[in-house]
Parts: C-alpha cells; sequence; structure tokens
C-alpha cells in the first residue's frame, strides 16, 4: 500500500522528526519490532510512504501543493500527523481527499509521540 503523510511543516520546528518518525513506523515490519509499536496495532503500515517533508524546501508554495496534491492521487491512503488542522496546506490537503474519497488516517498525538521516542532512543 502506498501512504502519503499529510501535516503542518510551515512553522513547526520539528517537523522533519515527525514525518521521519511516521514514516519509519508505517514502512516497519512488525515480526522485527520489539519497541512501542505493538501498542499500536491497528495503525496502516506501508510498502511505499510519499513524505512532502522530502521535498525541496525553496519550491514556490503552488509548486509545492501541485506536487503535494499529486502524490495524494497516488496514495492509496493519507495519513495526518497531529496538528494538522493548524496548518494551511495539510487543511486543503484532507478537503481534497475528502472530494476525492480518498481513505485517510489520522494518527493520534500520544502515537506519534511513541514513535518518535523509539527513534530518539
Amino acid at each position: 500500500m502506498t501512504v502519503y503523510i499529510a501535516g503542518g511543516i510551515t512553522g513547526v520546528k520539528d517537523y522533519k522528526a515527525r514525518f521521519a518518525a511516521a514514516k519509519r513506523m508505517l514502512l516497519r515490519e512488525e515480526q522485527e519490532r520489539t519497541d512501542s509499536t505493538a501498542r499500536y496495532y491497528g495503525s496502516p503500515r506501508a510498502d511505499k510512504v510519499l513524505s512532502p517533508a522530502e521535498l525541496p524546501e525553496d519550491w514556490p508554495g503552488k509548486v509545492y501543493m501541485d506536487v503535494c496534491l499529486a502524490m495524494i492521487n497516488k496514495a492509496d491512503l493519507v495519513v495526518f500527523l497531529p496538528g494538522w488542522e493548524r496548518s494551511r496546506g495539510a487543511s486543503l490537503e484532507m478537503q481534497y481527499c475528502r472530494y476525492q474519497s480518498k481513505a485517510v488516517y489520522k494518527i493520534a498525538e500520544e502515537e506519534l509521540e511513541g514513535w518518535m521516542r523509539d527513534e530518539a532512543g
């Protein structure tokens, strides 16, 4: 399954760490994981992850959004990081998902924090 990660980037200091933790956990192999991923049974898994946090930072906003929406079109599922509601871009992505009837999954703050602790430790 191809999964796109949506979430705030502009003004979020640790956005790269948040997106990286989500990507790592979406690509996890349960048999090899002994950390907190066991607590998150039922969270989605991916064969491929599309992340806007890996795009060049110096692109104009319109180009950036065009590429993000194209990635959403190719994804089977869009995963939203906590706080997405405060992001203009991620809010637009949610509206687009609703318009396209795209499946979405909202990661809880506790879930993401656990993933980030696992990555740091």
